[in-house]
């Protein structure tokens, strides 16, 4: 009777270890994931400033131009603003604004309705035009393109 309860005392201590154990490795995990997530968001995301900050920025002129397969019946009136990359590349638009001009309207003269009702139309008319303007400028690029003006009748 003695060696049964040296036996069920040895499995309780052998439970409580293994308690432990497991509890300490989950322990280990949680704080592995935890340091791996922050890691991440800390170093991957950038910082805020990155988000909303902005480089030089030329604003064009209002374009309308009828779309491609509408007969003439149907057109697109934009404006958007030119974010670059640095302020040369001001300068080098001012300086090359016809070419500017004609390169926009080239792309937005291409475009049919079936394009602007696309899922996404106006990200990839703005990839679009960042293709066409860079094509043109030796000075530095366009970063991005923001939309004020988007109507299509």
């Amino acid at each position: 009777m003695e060696e049964k309860g040296n036996v069920q005392k040895n499995e309780k201590k052998g439970t409580s270890k293994l308690l432990i154990i497991g509890g300490a490795v989950l322990l280990l995990i949680v704080l592995a994931a935890v340091f791996i997530i922050g890691f991440n968001m800390l170093s991957g995301g950038g910082s805020d400033e990155d988000k909303t900050s902005i480089g030089p920025v030329f604003q064009t002129e209002e374009y309308t131009v009828n779309l491609l397969d509408a007969g003439g019946r149907r057109f697109l009136r934009t404006q958007f603003s030119v974010e670059v990359d640095n302020k040369k590349v001001l300068t080098e638009i001012n300086t090359k604004l016809p070419m500017f001009n004609h390169s926009v309207l080239r792309v937005l003269g291409n475009l049919t309705l079936e394009d602007l009702e696309l899922p996404g139309s106006k990200d990839k008319i703005g990839a679009q035009l960042m293709g066409a303007l860079n094509d043109i400028l030796d000075d530095g690029e366009v970063t991005n393109i923001f939309f004020e003006v988007f109507v299509w009748q």
